[in-house]
């Protein structure tokens, strides 16, 4: 019954061993304060995820509504109708200058040109909000309601359709997001000196081109969200990308400890190379799935009937059309879980080098794509383990509660929402891996080819 409450401190736990453990002991001064600012932004950014909330009926007196402006007014506060434009506008700038930027990522035409659609798009999402505001304003001219009320749907519309046609195509067909750049003088050229590439955003291929399809599932949950919602989400976004750079910098850090502790340490070593291949540990997992759940109660739902928002079926359409009006719910309630659980690949793709020539990074002979396959189903596998398991509880505890008189209040709807959740977290996986990673493994092998890629 306080699961919303609960989960946040659950995370605040993983977060402790960043901060107090991994922090101080990092080698580096750089890596050290990495991880404290990461894992402090992180922090912060699940405290304020966590305040939003709406209100069982068995929380009574001891809960206080903050998702809608009242428990009696069903519409967002003001603060988040301000919020959810500025969230739209900030987002894209985060992305690019904050997590991006380290690689050189950023630089990619790819890159600029996805975050400067994606940025149009959220300001559309927020917009249609501001809009539904208007149109039920009194001071609004009830002559103009029906402009207001075309103008908001094909808004809607508009954003819907330019995610799932324009930023999906776009990242489909799209390159990789680097820039090749020739670095040959005019003198050396004439002379025949050997031509120089550089390539900016190598060390992250992987994952700033899986960054991208990730933002465009993000889009649709952002969409379809409520004000609240859409800030909620906006913050758990940059909350797992300050999360994957703290797990990025531990594994640098654990990387450079076991490279310089070996006995096969040699000058020629490559630290990074050696960092980036870190097994995975099942805290990743454990934090995608905590969010997801911190998120699903951030954005206005709990595991009960009355808290579905049955107002997302009308996004886009002013009245219930079908089969459109059930997938924008299931949209609206399932995809704060679906966002976290298709972030769990980003952790084994980022700052990951496509493959050079003549390497095994792990030292058993296999390519650098089976080594980053291997380690992605393992945080997949990882992620499902987690929810199987929180499912299975639900359903043992509904199972011994049955003749309870809460069975239907509260056991009975948490399992059923557990079953739902882990089926939804299983499609998200699988589109995952099965569209993501493989078409972002394909566009490397495309690009540098299986193992003949040169790092400058």
């Amino acid at each position: 019954m306080w699961e919303d409450r609960l989960t946040q401190y659950f995370l605040f736990t993983l977060l402790f061993t960043s901060l107090v453990i991994s922090s101080p002991t990092a080698p580096t001064h750089r890596l050290r304060l990495r991880i404290f600012l990461f894992g402090l932004a992180t922090a912060i950014l699940l405290r304020l995820i966590s305040i939003s909330t709406v209100c069982r009926e068995e929380q009574q007196p001891y809960c206080r509504v903050t998702f809608y402006s009242s428990s009696t007014t069903p519409v967002a506060p003001y603060l988040t109708m301000l919020g959810a434009p500025c969230a739209a506008f900030a987002l894209p700038w985060a992305m690019q200058n904050v997590f991006l930027a380290t690689s050189r990522a950023d630089e990619a035409p790819v890159t600029r040109l996805f975050l400067r659609i994606w940025r149009w798009i959220l300001s559309g999402a927020s917009l249609y909000w501001v809009l539904e505001r208007l149109e039920n304003w009194n001071g609004l001219n009830p002559d103009r309601v029906p402009l207001v009320q075309m103008v908001r749907t094909y808004v809607a519309r508009g954003v819907l359709g330019t995610t799932l046609v324009v930023l999906g195509l776009f990242w489909w067909y799209s390159p990789l997001s680097i820039l090749v750049r020739d670095e040959s003088g005019a003198q050396q050229a004439l002379a025949g000196g050997k031509k120089r590439v550089v390539v900016i955003g190598f060390a992250n291929a992987y994952g700033s081109s899986y960054l991208l399809f990730l933002l465009t599932a993000f889009t649709l949950a952002f969409a379809t969200a409520q004000p609240t919602g859409q800030v909620v989400l906006a913050l758990g976004l940059v909350a797992i990308a300050s999360y994957v750079e703290v797990v990025d910098s531990q594994s640098d850090a654990d990387g450079m400890v076991e490279a310089f502790t070996t006995s096969a340490f040699t000058a020629s070593t490559d630290l990074q190379q050696v960092a980036a291949y870190q097994k995975p540990t099942f805290a990743v997992p454990a934090f995608t799935s905590l969010v997801s759940l911190l998120l699903f109660y951030g954005t206005g739902h709990q595991a009960t009937m009355p808290s579905i928002q049955w107002k997302s079926a009308f996004i886009g359409f002013p009245t219930l059309t079908y089969p459109f009006a059930p997938l924008l719910v299931g949209l609206n309630t399932f995809g704060p879980i679906a966002v976290a659980a298709l972030a769990a690949p980003l952790f084994a793709l980022w700052n990951v080098d496509p493959p050079k020539p003549n390497a095994a990074p792990d030292g058993s002979g296999a390519s650098d794509h089976a080594v980053v396959l291997s380690k992605t189903i393992k945080l997949t596998l990882g992620t499902t383990l987690y929810h199987s398991t929180l499912t299975l509880g639900t359903a043992v505890g509904a199972a011994a509660l049955r003749r309870h008189l809460m069975v239907w209040k509260v056991f009975a709807p948490r399992f059923m929402l557990g079953g739902a959740a882990l089926l939804v977290v299983d499609l998200a996986l699988v589109l995952a891996v099965g569209v993501g990673v493989r078409r972002v493994v394909w566009k490397v092998e495309k690009t540098f080819g299986k193992g003949r890629a040169k790092a400058e």
